[in-house]
């Protein structure tokens, strides 16, 4: 007897087929000339435009880190020029004069000397104003001086004798100026490269064995003779303007004309007594005094510069200015503020770099008494 399953046997698997050929091979993708020569030519215009801006980053931080360093040096200079100028003294002491203002110090025959008045006087000579006036005859190798100038006494130390430095309280001769001409003079004998003519601030360095203030009660001779001798070197290059205006604080005096209204000064000044009453500038130091330095940077002089010749787009700048005001009907300091804004006009307008230092020094030294 045969069983019958309640579910049915399955039909046995046929074996599967197998398709046997050959794959088609497809076509491999590649860049076409065109393509190579186009990348190749985006590349280099980025190469090229990449090396232009590197280029002229390169110039430009070059130009700017040059007039940074330029104008710092002019800087420090201005610093150690107003430091030179803070210990400015006169050794002032009180003496008799007679009725024509003659001092007993310089009395011919002290027995008899009449004394009329007391009043202050000094060995020392303290003087400031224009340079065109000061500044006769000029240094070698400079051909003209412009501006301001400021020549003065000061404890500085500076000995010819090498036992005598160090000494403290030394007086030496020292003053300040602009002027035009040759570095031939200034220079090591090694460098070759053509000499540079630029407007250069200069420092006049007397030592103590040479000081001949004493020597004499009047005249300039003890500043002008070391300056026309060459005992004077440029401390900065590319200075324009410099003014040195004597005057009392601006809280005394807000106009500044108490005692100058023309930047001059001099303590040895040749003005009368008004009675009992001693010209204001005699044999006494100012207070303070505003000094103010203009400096062009050097790419400008160099595109300026017409050889042993000032160029004369720096004169046209500085014409009529501060000392040379045509204008200012005697009261050169009331225009000081016009002046500068000029000033700052016309260099702008020539697209020349500046840079204006002014500060007010107060001299340590002045006993002021109107």
């Amino acid at each position: 007897m045969h069983r019958v399953s309640a579910f049915p046997h399955p039909a046995p698997a046929r074996p599967p087929s197998i398709r046997r050929g050959l794959r088609r091979p497809q076509a491999s993708k590649a860049f076409t000339l065109v393509e190579v020569l186009t990348a190749v030519t985006l590349l280099l215009v980025i190469m090229a435009v990449t090396a232009t801006v590197m280029d002229q980053t390169t110039r430009a931080w070059r130009q700017t880190n040059s007039k940074i360093e330029a104008f710092q040096n002019a800087r420090a200079v201005f610093d150690v020029m107003t430091a030179r100028l803070a210990p400015t003294t006169l050794n002032t002491y009180l003496d008799y004069y007679d009725a024509a203002g003659n001092p007993f110090r310089l009395a011919t025959s002290p027995a008899s000397f009449t004394a009329a008045r007391y009043g202050r006087y000094s060995d020392l000579h303290f003087i400031c104003g224009a340079a065109q006036t000061l500044v006769n005859p000029l240094p070698p190798n400079y051909s003209r001086v412009s501006s301001g100038a400021v020549f003065f006494v000061a404890p500085t130390g500076l000995a010819a004798d090498a036992d005598r430095r160090g000494t403290g309280g030394l007086l030496n001769a020292s003053g300040f100026f602009l002027a035009f001409g040759s570095d031939r003079g200034h220079r090591p004998y090694y460098i070759t490269t053509p000499e540079t003519y630029r407007w250069r601030l200069m420092e006049l360095s007397v030592p103590t064995e040479s000081l001949t203030v004493f020597g004499t009660s009047t005249g300039n001779a003890w500043f002008q003779t070391p300056v026309s001798e060459g005992k004077v070197r440029p401390v900065a290059d590319n200075v324009i303007a410099l003014v040195v205006w004597p005057r009392l604080s601006p809280a005394d005096d807000p106009a500044g004309t108490a005692l100058s209204t023309d930047y001059t000064y001099n303590s040895r000044t040749a003005a009368t007594w008004s009675g009992s009453v001693q010209p204001v500038q005699a044999h006494q130091l100012p207070p303070t005094l505003q000094v103010t330095m203009v400096v062009i940077d050097e790419s400008a002089a160099r595109r300026l510069a017409t050889g042993s010749t000032p160029p004369p787009q720096i004169d046209a700048i500085t014409a009529g200015l501060f000392n040379a005001n045509p204008a200012s009907g005697g009261n050169l300091v009331q225009h000081y503020e016009e002046d500068l804004r000029t000033l700052e006009q016309r260099l702008t307008d020539s697209r020349i770099a500046y840079r204006i230092f002014s500060s007010t020094i107060s001299l340590k030294e002045a006993k002021w008494t109107p």
